[in-house]
Order: C-alpha cells, then sequence, then structure tokens
C-alpha cells in the first residue's frame, strides 16, 4: 500500500520541507513589504491631511486679510526684530498724555556704529512736554533684547492703578520690574520701572499647522493698544531722492 511505502514518505517528507522553506524565506519579505506599503499608505494619508489643513488655513486667512494685517502690526509693534526705543518714547508718552498724567517718562537710546555702542547721558538729554507729560530721552546703551523704561510722577492710587492696566494692554509687550511709592497726604510720587522686549527674526518660514492661527493671533494681539502713530517715512514724497529738496 501507498502509506507503507518508504518512498511516498520521504517524498511527502521533502515536499513538506521545500514547503516550509518557501516560506520561510518568501512569507516574511511579504509581511515587510505589507507592512511598509501600509506605512507608506499611513505616511501619504498624513501629507494629504496637513496639506488640506494648510490649505484651509490658507483660505481662511485670505478670506481675513483685514485682521491678519491688523494683527501683523499689533505683533510687530508688541515685539519688534530691535530695540526701537524711540518708538517707545512716543507711544509711551502718548500713553501719559491719554491719561492726562503729570509725569516723566525716561527711556534710553542707545547709538550704534557698526558693532560697537557709545553712550552720553548728560550731553544726549532732549526734553520735550505733550500732554502735561515731560519726556527725557538719554542717550545710552541698550541690550539687543531689551529696553528699560521709568515713569516717574505724582499720582492718586486710582490713577496708579488705571496705569497699570494700560501697562498690561499697552501696544510693546512689556514686564513691570518695580514698582516705588512715597505716600503723601494728596497724592503718591510714584516711580514705576518696567522693561519691553524685542527679537530678531529667526528666518523661520510661515508654518500654518495650527488652523486656530487667527484665532490665538487675535487673543494676543487683539487687545493691545496703541497710543501714537509711527509715520511711514517711505511714503513721502521725498523719499529715496538724492536731492529731497528737488522740485520745491
Amino acid at each position: 500500500m501507498l502509506v507503507k511505502s518508504t518512498s511516498f514518505w520521504i517524498a511527502t517528507g521533502i515536499f513538506l520541507v521545500a514547503c516550509l522553506g518557501i516560506v520561510w524565506l518568501v512569507f516574511p519579505k511579504l509581511i515587510s513589504k505589507f507592512r511598509l506599503a501600509q506605512q507608506t499608505l499611513k505616511t501619504a494619508n498624513e501629507e494629504v491631511a496637513k496639506t488640506q489643513q494648510f490649505l484651509n488655513t490658507v483660505e481662511t486667512l485670505n478670506k481675513n486679510l483685514d485682521d491678519l494685517g491688523k494683527y501683523n502690526e499689533a505683533a510687530r509693534l508688541a515685539l519688534p526684530t530691535t530695540t526701537e526705543p524711540e518708538q517707545l518714547l512716543l507711544q509711551l508718552n502718548g500713553l501719559i498724555a491719554d491719561l492726562k498724567l503729570d509725569a516723566t517718562v525716561t527711556v534710553p537710546i542707545s547709538k550704534t556704529t557698526g558693532t560697537s555702542t557709545t553712550s552720553g547721558a548728560s550731553s544726549g538729554v532732549k526734553a520735550g512736554s505733550i500732554g502735561g507729560g515731560t519726556v527725557v530721552s538719554n542717550e545710552n546703551a541698550n541690550t539687543d533684547t531689551g529696553v528699560t523704561f521709568t515713569i516717574n510722577g505724582k499720582f492718586g492710587f486710582g490713577e496708579l492703578q488705571t496705569l497699570i492696566g494700560r501697562l498690561r494692554t499697552f501696544s510693546r509687550w512689556n514686564k513691570i520690574q518695580s514698582i516705588d511709592i512715597t505716600r503723601s497726604d494728596s497724592a503718591s510720587t510714584v516711580s514705576i520701572t518696567g522693561q519691553v522686549f524685542s527679537k530678531p527674526l529667526s528666518g523661520k518660514e510661515f508654518s500654518a499647522a495650527d488652523p486656530q492661527f487667527l484665532k490665538k493671533a487675535g487673543d494676543l494681539f487683539g487687545g493691545l493698544r496703541s497710543y501714537a502713530t509711527i509715520p511711514d517715512i517711505t511714503q513721502e514724497g521725498s523719499y529715496g531722492r538724492k536731492d529731497p529738496f528737488a522740485g520745491l
């Protein structure tokens, strides 16, 4: 009988060993290719989702160009790429004038040539009076990341609270470092020291990875208030001329 044939069992064994060998050699490669195909498909789906999200965000931004421009300008004022102490001086002066406070604002203004910085606190003092507030700018060295300012004056407690509240929504991001108060019967002499910041551009391209980009920009910059209009000299008629008085 066939089942008693030695040749049959030998042939069957060889066949089974050959099948197992083929499965052992081929099946893992098939599984590996299948898993690789799954991972490739997953990555492709993720890229498609990111691209679609980017397009949706860009479409949203394109529909809200006015808000985008407003937030961009507010962000530029809040955290400029350079210290811009002159603009800080104008903004703080506008704040003091808006509150009608009798106060002195001091902002150190640095003058740089190349990589060196020169200062002259005594010889470079400029003073002016706008809206009841005296503004003093001292030429002094500032760091690349921050400028320290001081506000000195006689305020009532309510005026001081209002001033601190306005600094929280001030167009330039700031940190109050100290508040010194000397009390008197009618008003208190107050000295507020604070710091504003700047950050150079990192060169990172815009990424619309966050679909809440516009909302978060509004939360960060929508409530900030500017107290001065900075003139854009590039829009002046004589800007860029070799002789700005030509044709006048």
